[in-house]
């Protein structure tokens, strides 16, 4: 009995220190692409800006989900031509997450102090808030939020609420299969004991998935539907972070996140929209749709937008749709 006691207590440490070897891991770079625009770094966050020649017109900000980086908004806003119109666009990453972006001639930008730790939505939120007032160009601004980035426009504007109803401005939200006040996963919050333990063993799952194949990749639930794109885009997806421990703040951040805050966070813009994908493998839809139906009884400007043959990842999996939306 004993000697099957300390076998497992062995087991158990073994584990533990895998654990906490992916937990504490410095992880490198493995993406990196030419960006035929302006870098920059505020602290732990790299921005990316590409501005027309002319004169712009309307400035596109945007921020991605949990493990995604810059990257999710190129083949929507940069390939699709929008610079050329006239937009300008800015790509804020996910705090303590590699730039994707070839870092040289980088600017390092000073702002106040961020009071927030990173990690969080609070963090990013007041990132994304510091480049409305500071870089954009123009008074007429979209702000697109994918998944957990919904929920970081969001923050910007409790934070911020007066910048972002300014009525010299011109500022929209659009929140993409977004983490929303009051929202779930799509299998509902865990338990307690089941939560810390997601929390425990997601750095050995992120590691363990760093060189997923392409077949294994398309076999997640998330993947359906597919192409080429998405495909390519989200074969570095638990890659993208510097530090595991990152990540557990950011899923142990969101779960509080949506539970502190209710309906009311969307009064803080002029103008929303929600796009929810027709079956979502990441985040509720039932919720998502509840939380935004209850935050178009207090803006009045909120629109909600249920799309067809769609998943988590729209802008990837049906671009035309929010090409629809900003004409």
């Amino acid at each position: 009995m004993i000697t099957v006691l300390a076998y497992f207590a062995l087991i158990a440490i073994a584990i533990h220190l895998f654990r906490e070897y992916w937990f504490d891991k410095s992880l490198p770079q493995v993406h990196s692409m030419s960006f035929d625009g302006d870098l920059f770094h505020i602290a732990e966050t790299s921005i990316a800006i590409k501005r027309p020649a002319g004169t712009t017109i309307k400035t596109l900000i945007c921020f991605p989900g949990f493990l995604e980086d810059q990257r999710y908004f190129l083949s929507l806003y940069d390939e699709g031509g929008y610079v050329d119109k006239g937009y300008e666009l800015i790509l804020i990453n996910n705090a303590n997450y590699h730039s994707p972006f070839t870092q040289k001639d980088v600017t390092q930008l000073q702002w106040d102090l961020n009071p927030y730790p990173v990690g969080t939505i609070e963090h990013d939120g007041f990132v994304v808030a510091n480049v409305v007032k500071n870089l954009s160009h123009s008074n007429d601004i979209i702000i697109h939020g994918h998944s957990r980035g919904g929920a970081v426009v969001l923050e910007a504007g409790k934070q911020f609420p007066a910048l972002m109803t300014d009525h010299e401005k011109n500022i929209t939200a659009i929140l993409e299969a977004a983490v929303v006040p009051q929202g779930t996963p799509t299998r509902g919050n865990p338990s307690p004991i089941i939560a810390s333990a997601i929390l425990y063993f997601l750095p050995l799952v992120l590691g363990l998935s760093r060189n997923i194949s392409e077949r294994r990749l398309l076999k997640l639930p998330m993947m359906k539907p597919t192409n080429a794109v998405k495909t390519d885009l989200l074969k570095t997806i638990f890659c993208n972070t510097k530090s595991y421990a990152t990540c557990v703040e950011n899923v142990r951040n969101i779960t509080e996140w949506q539970t502190k805050y209710s309906y009311d966070l969307y009064k803080n813009y002029s103008n929303i929209i929600v796009l929810i994908g027709e079956k979502d493998d990441v985040l509720d839809v039932l919720s998502m749709k509840a939380s935004a139906v209850e935050g178009a009884k207090l803006n009045q400007n909120l629109s909600i937008v249920e799309t067809t043959a769609t998943n988590h990842f729209i802008s990837l999996e049906k671009p035309d749709i929010v090409a629809t939306i900003l004409k």
